[in-house]
């Protein structure tokens, strides 16, 4: 059995965030740095964005599958392959221009 996380205090939080901002001004290629900032900060959201989720049938569906786009659930050349307009074809040819892995995603960081 895997033990829970231990909650970050607000002062581990905030000096991970300032951390990671720092990085990511330094280098704006460093994803791990950015994806970081962004999830320390959006923790507290959750809450307020569970309601909403539990309320629509699709929304119920995403937390019960916790579905994920990986390179193993996701077929990226089938989305290139769409036509330019289409959020499938944009999505991995934004992957593909800043040279983004979408396996790295798949994983929490906190």
């Amino acid at each position: 059995m895997t033990a829970a996380p231990r909650r970050r205090s607000s002062a581990e939080t905030a000096s991970l965030f300032v951390t990671s901002l720092l990085r990511a001004l330094r280098d704006s290629n460093d994803t791990l740095a950015l994806l970081t900032a962004e999830e320390v900060t959006s923790v507290g959201r959750m809450p307020s964005i569970l309601p909403m989720m539990q309320a629509h049938p699709e929304g119920r569906a995403i937390l019960r599958d916790r579905p994920a786009i990986s390179s193993a659930t996701c077929d990226f050349d089938g989305l290139r392959a769409l036509p330019a307009d289409r959020l499938g074809h944009r999505y991995v040819a934004h992957l593909d221009a800043n040279g983004l892995d979408p396996d790295a995603l798949t994983a929490p960081m906190s």
